[in-house]
């Protein structure tokens, strides 16, 4: 009898443990899915166009990028599309007179 209710007892601390777990286990994938929406995510219904621009004496692929860059785009990850365009491999390597592909969206 005294080994039957440490039986119970058991399976019924095993039980919560298990209760508990799933509990924890279907929250955190709850937070995953519906909280890990990226407040950066583009609007479906925006296009992508591209344009040229001709670099002025004093423009900067920074200064370029935060005027054409759109407001909720990052603008290191927009900087970084604009090298990648233009087959640049730093930041610094802008002379007057030269052409960019810009990328924008509307």
């Amino acid at each position: 009898m005294r080994n039957t209710k440490q039986k119970r007892r058991r399976n019924q601390r095993i039980r919560i443990c298990l209760a508990a777990l799933l509990m924890i286990l279907g929250l955190g994938l709850s937070v995953l899915f519906l909280g890990g929406s990226s407040a950066k995510a583009r609007p479906e219904a925006v296009q992508k166009y591209y344009t040229s621009v001709t670099v002025q004496p004093g423009d900067t692929l920074w200064s370029i990028a935060q005027q054409y860059a759109p407001e909720y785009s990052d603008i290191r990850e927009y900087v970084e599309q604009l090298m990648k365009i233009n087959q640049l491999h730093n930041t610094e390597t802008l002379k007057a007179g030269q052409s960019l592909v810009i990328v924008y969206y509307q």
